[in-house]
């Protein structure tokens, strides 16, 4: 793991990407996991040799296998507007206040690092998926250092 320092974020997603002052010749690479306390900040998208663009949980798009912590319910962990906790039945036991933590079964994220917590849980018109909102664990604009697990 490698304490980076956040030297910018992008002005027209101010959430969505942050800079940070670590790169290749640190032993970053695509994909490596950005994190602050556990707690998920998002994915290096791109490195230079002194520098690296984290996307983060915060720009659309972004996606990450997640699980539920009280319950072990899986599912994807999704940014489209609102962070969302996709692919979750109706029958499945997910509440408010539930905690969600990345779950391993994708080769970039490892086992355990807390996502956020369960907000809202919606019946939908789906036929098998409720709606199932996240608060971020980070919040992103208040962040001046992060690190990558490399």
């Amino acid at each position: 793991m490698v304490k980076a320092i956040i030297i910018g974020r992008d002005p027209t997603n101010f959430n969505g990407f942050l800079y940070i002052n670590k790169g290749t010749k640190d032993g970053l690479c695509v994909n490596n996991p950005v994190i602050i306390q556990d707690k998920l900040i998002g994915r290096i998208k791109s490195v230079s040799e002194n520098t690296a663009i984290v996307e983060t949980i915060e720009n659309d798009g972004f996606a990450v296998s997640g699980m539920d912590s009280r319950t072990g319910v899986f599912g994807i962990v999704k940014k489209n507007k609102e962070l969302s906790f996709e692919y979750i039945k109706h029958n499945d036991e997910v509440y408010c206040g539930d905690s969600v933590y990345t779950s391993g079964l994708s080769e970039k994220f490892p086992r355990g690092i807390l996502i956020g917590t369960i907000c809202e849980v919606k019946k939908t018109d789906d036929l098998f998926f409720k709606k199932v909102l996240i608060q971020p664990a980070v919040r992103i604009n208040k962040l001046y250092y992060a690190y990558v697990i490399y």
